[in-house]
């Protein structure tokens, strides 16, 4: 059944991957702030969606960790607290500002990435209409407020582990095959932030509808979009990752209106395109885009 599965997966095209691990994570993103973060606050809710998925993942993939290496080990623990980082600061950003904003303002990590390993003039273009985007999506009047002011940070970390996650998955994939890398780093994550949230969980160990709630949410908003978006990583490219992550911003709005009830304003309209325009222009125009990530994290290395 295992084999199958990741053969399955395999077997689909890593771009489709992408797109529908996108939509499964933004949403169950929508959805566990509307019924799980008011109940477990951020931080619980996040643990509380790990300890589920982990289970699944572990029996999934049945690492093997007597073959770890200490540089798996290492890098398993920061993945972990990466993989933490992106649910935490996901979901607290998204309590603050609306989720076509959050997304779009962490979709910007990723295109950083994909900027970074083009070696393009035009990029100059590309990197001043992001900002201009990111520039256009910010109402800094709302700075004012330590609440919106909190969300912008938040979001900005959001799209830093992301950035960190996109590394750590390459490095991992190295050496532990199938989703072992992914199961154990999630497992890692579920143990050691499990003191941050144990007194709430505890509290609300014995609501059902809670345990339903977040078993649905963990399975089709953590598990499958993770375990898809992992495999679907270790083959992408700089070029690639540009082109997909531009739809973002647009899927992070509709999801934000059609679940959340959030409105989109002709000025954010233009800003989430501006940004996915900049996504596109560097990753079309310049043909080095293409490079691996592998070959951007040795040259990160080597200097």
């Amino acid at each position: 059944m295992k084999a199958q599965t990741l053969t399955a997966l395999n077997n689909v095209p890593p771009a489709l991957l992408v797109i529908i691990s996108t939509v499964l994570f933004i949403a169950g993103g929508a959805l566990t702030t509307t019924y799980l973060t008011d109940t477990l606050g951020v931080f619980g809710a996040a643990n509380f969606l790990l300890l589920i998925s982990a289970p699944f993942l572990i029996a999934f993939s049945r690492p093997d960790i007597r073959k770890l290496k200490p540089k798996n080990i290492v890098y398993l623990l920061i993945f972990g607290i990466c993989l933490y980082g992106i649910d935490v600061f996901f979901f607290a950003a998204l309590e603050r500002l609306q989720l076509g904003v959050v997304v779009t303002i962490g979709f910007c990590g990723p295109l950083l990435l994909s900027l970074l390993g083009s070696k393009s003039a035009k990029d100059i273009i590309w990197f001043t209409a992001a900002v201009l985007g990111l520039c256009l999506i910010t109402p800094f009047t709302d700075f004012q407020e330590s609440y919106s002011y909190l969300g912008y940070l938040f979001a900005l970390a959001y799209a830093a582990c992301l950035v960190a996650y996109i590394f750590l998955t390459k490095h991992l994939c190295k050496d532990l095959s199938g989703l072992q890398g992914l199961s154990l780093g999630i497992a890692i994550a579920a143990i050691l932030t499990l003191p941050i949230s144990l007194p709430r969980t505890i509290a609300n160990i014995g609501d059902p509808k809670l345990i339903l709630i977040g078993l649905a949410i963990g399975l089709i908003g953590l598990v499958i979009p993770y375990a898809m978006d992992y495999i679907a990583m270790n083959k992408l490219k700089v070029k690639t990752i540009g082109i997909l992550s531009s739809s973002e911003p647009l899927i992070g709005g509709v999801i934000g209106l059609l679940l959340l009830g959030e409105g989109i304003t002709w000025l954010q309209l233009i800003a989430f395109e501006l940004i996915a325009l900049a996504s596109l222009g560097s990753s079309l125009d310049d043909a080095e885009a293409s490079e691996d990530l592998q070959d951007i994290d040795s040259d990160v290395a080597v200097g």
